[in-house]
């Protein structure tokens, strides 16, 4: 028998797995938090690292031995992906604790809603007798008729019937219940009605804070904002990486993680849900505010996280013609989700575009404006995918390009999140290579911004060329280029720098992909416009957003041309527009209105079908001359 002991930040696992069990396998089912396995586990980004303390694993792989560092090694790093259970073994493992991760939470567009979507209303129901016996649901309707609210419009939803089913009115037997206030000067019944549109969402007495929780789920981050429904206050806001991250940094990892086995999708979904969960109940301690005053949820994402959020097959996805199960809006409870936290609460999924266009862009094109613009105004959203549309009042088109996850450090050889230690900008001064890390910390990896900054840095000093080739270690123009296992490499932070004891180098390799990113962008950029007949020159404004987009300096990104021609020069950076529209649908009553016109009035173009696209991302590849 097999004897494995995994211990994690506090908590000590014990198995007994099969031999030749897959060790990330062992991981994903005891869903041991913050791990990642950027490629899915295919043994390509060298991310999912355990450290083995006691016992022997199979022999390490020549893949291992490409990715971990000779230091690593002999500390006994291994990744997981390529790690067996032996037979008769008996093993001691510690899986690395994950930081905080700098989470781009809030839009520097923010604004109040502009028609408040949540009404709390006051009504005398009268009192009950044997020659009134009119049903307390007639005299709710009768009182909102005179309230202003017309009847025929009232939705009633059962849990509100079951609310009014345990009131009493003065003149029943039995006595009154926490959905009665009574007044005892005049001896009549009030209840509080709170509307939503043309909803009774709940029939209730507390003098409570009634809220709801706007959700962004993203492929690397989750942001959850708790409001006020009634004022808009946010209550308090919580964010985490995206728990679904060991099955793959994107969403093709994920994707193909589902249609492994029929039972993957439940997988995905259940980490979400107990997410989100997780989430909620954080929010409700923090704040002091208790979980049945939840009344309503809003959800942005894009479609595959939609559908792993509902459990929802993602294999019409993956492949052309790229069918999703669903585009429109969707409402659930809260326990058809999962979330035990609030399981009466309403959950609404904001509408998305096309399968590769979620709701996060549309929620982006509401918060900017686009389709009301007199001048055209380009959306880039760029995470783990690069979504971006461009319009004005006459027309929106949009787009998804397959950037990968190289902006988020996933293919980049020391690549990191946006953790605490993370090199976050990079620049030359005076012939010297100067770094700054997220928290004033040493350097443990390099995350987008700074990969960026890396990129501009090598292309604008001329240490790459235009067709991304580095110069030669040992160039007395360039000393900070040297070698790095036989090829040359940018020396990011030496050993005195970083928090292990070991270089951090920017590689070769690590710029080619980058060169493949922001061709992918810029390309799908270019594509877009020449859709819409304009040239770099008559856009009026650039919003760059997401959590990656939100970080990264427009100056060097035009440099390298993942922002192409005049634009950097126009850029503003607007932070998490797909959170912000979660929080404006649940608090505006006719945001879902306009997202609807959104999601049916805006042009989707599919570049995988585009010669010119083609052509576009071939010239992008190349730096250009500075």
């Amino acid at each position: 028998m097999n004897h494995l002991t995994i211990v994690h930040k506090t908590e000590t696992y014990t198995l007994s797995p099969e031999t030749g069990t897959n060790l990330l396998d062992i991981i994903r089912d005891l869903e041991i938090s913050g791990f990642s396995a950027p490629c899915g586990g295919k043994g390509t980004c060298g991310k999912c690292r355990i450290i083995l303390k006691d016992g022997e694993l199979n022999p390490i792989t020549d893949q291992e031995l490409k990715l971990l560092d000779p230091p690593d090694i002999e500390g006994g790093t291994r990744l997981a992906c390529k790690t067996l259970i032996p037979a008769d073994s008996t093993l001691v493992l510690w899986v690395p604790d994950s930081q905080a991760s700098r989470i781009q939470a809030y839009s520097s567009l923010a604004a109040a809603a502009k028609h408040a979507r949540f009404k709390l209303l006051k009504a005398d129901l009268g009192t009950a007798s044997i020659h009134n016996q009119q049903g307390r649901l007639e005299r709710v309707l009768n009182q909102l008729e005179k309230l202003g609210v017309p009847a025929e419009q009232i939705a009633i939803p059962l849990t509100a019937l079951q609310q009014l089913g345990k009131a009493r009115l003065d003149g029943e037997s039995g006595s009154g219940t926490m959905f009665v206030e009574t007044e005892k000067q005049t001896g009549k019944t009030k209840l509080q009605f709170l509307l939503d549109g043309d909803t009774l969402r709940s029939i209730e007495l507390e003098d409570t804070t009634r809220c709801g929780c706007a959700v962004d789920i993203g492929t690397t981050t989750i942001v959850m904002h708790l409001i006020n429904l009634l004022d808009g206050t946010i209550l308090g806001t919580w964010s985490q990486l995206n728990e679904q991250k060991s099955f793959g940094a994107d969403v093709i990892s994920r994707i193909q993680y589902t249609m492994e086995a029929p039972e993957n999708t439940g997988k995905l979904q259940k980490a979400i849900s107990r997410q989100l969960d997780t989430g909620l109940r954080s929010l409700f301690t923090e704040s002091g505010i208790p979980g049945c005053s939840l009344r309503a949820m809003t959800i942005a994402g894009n479609t595959t996280m939609l559908h792993l959020l509902t459990g929802c097959e993602t294999a019409g996805i993956a492949a052309a013609p790229f069918i999703p199960v669903f585009t429109e809006k969707l409402n659930f409870s809260g326990r058809d989700l999962g979330f035990t936290a609030a399981p009466e609460a309403l959950v609404e999924l904001l509408p998305s575009i096309a399968a590769y266009v979620g709701a996060d862009i549309s929620a982006g094109i509401s918060v900017t404006d686009l389709p009301n613009r007199e001048k055209p105004a380009l959306l880039i959203d760029i995470g783990t995918n690069g979504e971006m549309a461009v319009g004005d009042h006459q027309q929106v088109v949009c787009c998804s390009t397959a950037a990968g996850p190289a902006f988020e450090g996933a293919n980049i050889r020391y690549g990191t999140g946006g953790i605490t230690g993370a090199v976050d900008s990079v620049k030359l001064t005076d012939g010297k290579v100067e770094i700054t890390t997220i928290g004033d910390t040493p350097a443990v990896g390099i995350c987008g911004s700074g990969i960026i900054d890396a990129a501009a840095m090598l292309v604008a000093s001329g240490a790459a060329d235009y067709t991304g080739r580095l110069a030669d270690p040992g160039d007395p123009d360039y000393p900070w280029i040297v070698d790095f296992q036989g090829s040359p490499a940018l020396l990011i932070a030496d050993a005195q720098q970083t928090l292990s004891g070991n270089p951090i180098y920017f590689t070769q390799r690590d710029l080619r992909e980058v060169q493949l990113a922001k061709a992918a962008i810029a390309g799908g950029i270019r594509t877009l416009l020449a859709e819409k007949e304009l040239s770099m020159d008559e856009i009026d404004e650039v919003f760059l957003a997401g959590g990656f987009g939100s970080y990264i300096n427009p100056e060097s990104a035009g440099i390298i041309g993942l922002l192409p021609g005049s634009l950097a020069k126009i850029t503003t950076t607007v932070g998490n527009t797909a959170g912000e529209g979660a929080v404006r649908a649940l608090l505006d009553r006719d945001e879902f209105t306009r997202l609807r016109q959104i999601q049916q009035e805006t042009t989707y173009i599919e570049l995988s079908a585009r010669a010119d696209f083609q052509q576009y991302y071939i010239e992008e590849m190349y730096f250009g001359e500075i």
